[in-house]
């Protein structure tokens, strides 16, 4: 009687689906619903748009960008920094480098393709948070011609934050979990796309620390959805908005340095020095490229 292996060897190699055939046939409906809306091509519209401005106006390196290649490459040769090495003042502190993702990602980008890959990553971030932002106000119901308009104005609004630093990392995040909100709001069930997005918020907390505003919104959302389910007698739907909720909460020390991150929080944002500083308008020759 010939072998198991013996047997399986004789039969053609019968490949395994990735989805199946629902899942397929609902993904082909979407990507065809998407295209036929005109969405992608207002949405490109938008990123070329804001490419080529933020391309031309915010293609420089100044000190942020400086730390973010200083941190990047210590990241890359020593791994994730503890202690202070950089400083003479606080030389032998411990050293929290909550943003350590991103500085790794710029320098390695800087290491291969220079300056001009350095820019044309960030600028790329920046573009696509606002690609997303036009398909958004499209899925929304907003014409394609406006939602380029308002996409174009915000851009103008924050187009003195888009210098190459950690932050653009970010703007297509925060988009995403404004995404994710809005379009979760009008289910009546839980959906795994919401726990779905626990993953982006880990990558957030180690890229910039406006993770702390996506967690809370997350985990209020969360208990918002938890509490009407419950007060509609829901209770395995209120249940599980909870649970994702509060793994969301958690999700800022999802980094390889624990709760530790906590004392950095409450040193940048209670730090009395550093707020006087953000008001002090100083004047600077950046470095174009």
């Amino acid at each position: 009687m010939p072998s198991v292996d013996a047997r399986a060897a004789g039969r053609d190699a019968v490949p395994v689906p990735i989805l199946s055939a629902a899942w397929r046939d609902v993904v082909l409906r979407a990507v065809a619903r998407f295209l036929q809306s005109g969405t992608l091509a207002w949405a490109a519209t938008s990123f070329l748009a804001c490419f080529a401005a933020n391309a031309l106006f915010s293609r420089y390196l100044f000190w942020d960008s400086f730390l973010d290649l200083t941190g990047g490459r210590y990241v890359a040769e020593h791994g994730i920094p503890r202690v202070d090495t950089l400083t003479i003042e606080a030389a032998g502190e411990p050293w929290i480098n909550q943003q350590w993702l991103a500085h790794w990602i710029y320098y390695e980008a800087w290491a291969v393709g220079g300056d001009p890959a350095l820019a044309l990553l960030s600028t790329a971030l920046i573009a696509l948070a606002f690609a997303l932002l036009t398909a958004l106000l499209m899925r929304r119901g907003v014409p394609g011609q406006r939602a380029v308009m308002w996409s174009l104005l915000a851009f103008a609004v924050c187009a003195g934050n888009t210098v190459i630093r950690a932050q653009s990392f970010a703007y297509p995040l925060i988009v995403g979990l404004v995404w994710l909100l809005v379009d979760d709001w009008e289910r009546q069930r839980l959906r795994w796309w919401f726990a779905a997005f626990l993953p982006v918020l880990v990558l957030w907390a180690n890229v910039h620390g406006s993770v702390l505003l996506a967690a809370a919104l997350f985990a209020g959302y969360g208990a918002v959805r938890a509490a009407r389910h419950v007060w509609a007698r829901h209770w395995r739907r209120g249940a599980g908005y909870a649970a994702v909720g509060g793994l969301g909460a958690l999700t800022p020390f999802a980094t390889p340095y624990g709760f530790s991150v906590l004392g950095y929080y409450e040193t940048v944002l209670g730090n009395a020095t550093m707020r006087r500083f953000s008001r002090v308008i100083s004047c600077c020759s950046p470095s174009s490229m």
